[in-house]
């Protein structure tokens, strides 16, 4: 501990002097603006820095070496389907010029990643560092501060990471919420302040069905069973509710329905393994799950009777998210009628005809008068950038990737080359937030179709709610279009805002390699009962009624207390 408040005392009194080093004059500021390649700026290398024998620029010079080549690394990226090739890609091809630093990309698929990166972990053949690959916590427990195989980057960042010092001084409890136990940071993190990810499950519901049925919007759960029941019977053919069970970015069915009966933040979607599956929360200083949490159990029972009734298509229990696309853009005429999504490319095509029939759906009002939606503000993880402790060039690794912390990186890296694909604002064009924009975008962001422009989110970037609000909005563009996107997101969850908990959201907590060890199987094994039970009782398979408390016995006996238990402890280390 005494090392961990040192670091961050090390880290926040030394940014402003190390910050007016970097950007205080015109020698040694970061070509942020120069939107051509760059140019060698004056005093180049002044203070002597040197990365594995080789000169280095001093902290936000670029290039980082004074010729292309000086220093080449080898990184580890995921093989995203929408990057054609990471080393012909723009945003590759820019950062090298920018840097004169060349990077051969070792690529991971993105499916099986996880699998994929442990087999890499395990090996004795490590890149020199790894990029967005899918780290986790455990990940670096494990494979830095057990074995030492991963850098401690904690007395780089002070020196060589001017962009993250920054970024520390204005956001200061993320040094603290990426120092790990030992009192050492080994990430650099990416920063995405999403506004709208802090409520990302939602709700929408076709407005044609509503005007064909000469309905409202509901607002409570009585009204949306009144609702889907007019579309079963008036509407011929149609699926009045359809969602997934087993994947799509806030997509499951039982997350927004559940909060109108309890407190419930759990993601229950997928196969593996995790903690955000128990539905940890804090209730004044507590830490409890949801399922004996009085009201869980009704709410089970309305998600069944929807099953029942006939309002809740079937295959969303164990359907995807892109058989969930098909059951929505299926057919000669629409015929979902309200369905679960972070944001309409989840079950839709955007392009498409279906995709501006859905409206947003407010939190629901439950039967004991409960509306609410968990608004969860941890923006910060462990799936940044991180470097081998076996590299030949750790301070320059750390100025690379501090690179991608600027402005100009953050763009290109997300939205691809500068001219075609974004602009700066002019003057008088208004952010998602109604203050001056700061840039405009040209052309629509995308992660399906194959592109060779950007990294899309394969990568850290600075990417803070200042940042994703100054996007420009032409207020002549409709919400419910590509190019609307954005602001409707924004919208959405502004009026969400009223609804959303946060103080109940349970807080990012550390664990030793041991502890990790110890709740491995039994979080696996909480986690298979969660998944087969949640469905089961919605679907039908058990009985509410007569099989909860096997239910709850079987979570006992899995070890969801002794889970529970460690739980509490980290969160009373950190924040008691």
């Amino acid at each position: 501990m005494k090392r961990m408040l040192k670091t961050l005392a090390a880290i926040l009194v030394t940014s402003s002097l190390l910050l007016a080093t970097a950007c205080g004059g015109g020698d040694t500021q970061a070509v942020d603006h120069d939107f051509d390649t760059p140019e060698i700026a004056g005093d180049w290398g002044s203070m002597g820095l040197t990365s594995g024998g080789v000169r280095i620029s001093d902290p936000g010079q670029f290039p980082i070496v004074q010729n292309r080549g000086d220093i080449t690394v080898e990184i580890m990226v995921t093989g995203h389907p929408s990057i054609i090739n990471w080393e012909t890609n723009a945003m590759s091809q820019w950062l090298e010029a920018k840097t004169n630093i060349v990077v051969n990309w070792r690529v991971i698929p993105l499916e099986g990643r996880a699998d994929t990166l442990n087999l890499e972990l395990a090996s004795a053949n490590y890149p020199d560092a790894f990029k967005s690959v899918g780290f986790n916590q455990a990940h670096i427990n494990n494979f830095g501060v057990g074995e030492g195989r991963l850098l401690a980057v904690t007395d780089l960042i002070p020196l060589h990471a001017p962009n993250l010092m920054q970024i520390f001084a204005d956001f200061p409890t993320y040094p603290g919420i990426m120092t790990m136990l030992d009192g050492e940071i080994y990430v650099m993190p990416n920063i995405n302040q999403c506004f709208h990810c802090t409520m990302f499950y939602k709700l929408w519901i076709n407005q044609d069905f509503l005007d064909q049925v000469g309905m409202d919007i509901p607002t409570t759960t009585d009204e949306l069973v009144t609702v889907l029941k007019a579309f079963r019977d008036q509407i011929p053919g149609s699926i009045p509710f359809a969602g997934t069970f087993t994947g799509g970015w806030g997509s499951t069915l039982d997350y927004f329905i559940m909060n109108s009966f309890t407190f419930y933040d759990a993601h229950t979607a997928g196969n593996a393994a995790a903690a955000t599956t128990l539905g940890l929360f804090v209730d004044n200083g507590v830490v409890r799950t949801p399922w004996d949490q009085p009201g869980l159990q009704d709410g089970l029972r309305f998600l069944n009777m929807l099953v029942e009734e006939g309002l809740l298509h079937e295959g969303s229990l164990t359907g995807n998210s892109d058989q969930l696309v098909a059951l929505v853009e299926s057919g000669d005429t629409a015929r979902v009628g309200l369905v679960t999504g972070g944001h309409g490319m989840i079950f839709s095509d955007i392009e498409g005809d279906r995709y501006p029939l859905y409206v947003p759906v407010m939190p629901l009002e439950g039967p004991t008068g409960l509306r609410q939606i968990p608004r969860n503000t941890n923006d910060i993880g462990f799936n940044g950038f991180i470097i081998s402790a076996d590299t030949n060039y750790p301070e320059a690794l750390v100025k690379w990737a501090d690179a991608l912390y600027t402005f100009e990186a953050t763009m290109r890296g997300y939205f691809g080359p500068y001219g075609s694909h974004w602009r700066l604002a002019e003057d008088g064009e208004i952010g998602l937030d109604g203050n001056p924009a700061i840039y405009s975008v040209l052309v629509p962001w995308n992660e399906v179709e194959p592109q060779n422009d950007h990294w899309v989110q394969m990568t850290i970037s600075n990417r803070d709610a200042a940042f994703r609000a100054g996007e420009a909005f032409d207020p002549t563009i409709g919400l419910f279009t590509p190019d609307g996107l954005e602001k409707l997101l924004f919208e959405t969850t502004l009026a969400m805002y009223p609804f959303g908990i946060a103080e109940k959201v349970f807080p990012p907590v550390k664990f030793t390699e041991e502890q990790n060890n110890a709740m491995s199987v039994p979080l696996t094994d909480v986690s298979s009962v969660i998944r087969q039970w949640i469905p089961g009782f919605i679907a039908g398979v058990f009985c509410i009624d007569t099989q909860y408390q096997e239910f709850l016995d079987l979570l006992e006996n899995a070890g969801l207390s002794f889970l529970v238990e460690h739980y509490q402890a980290a969160f009373d280390l950190i924040y008691g």
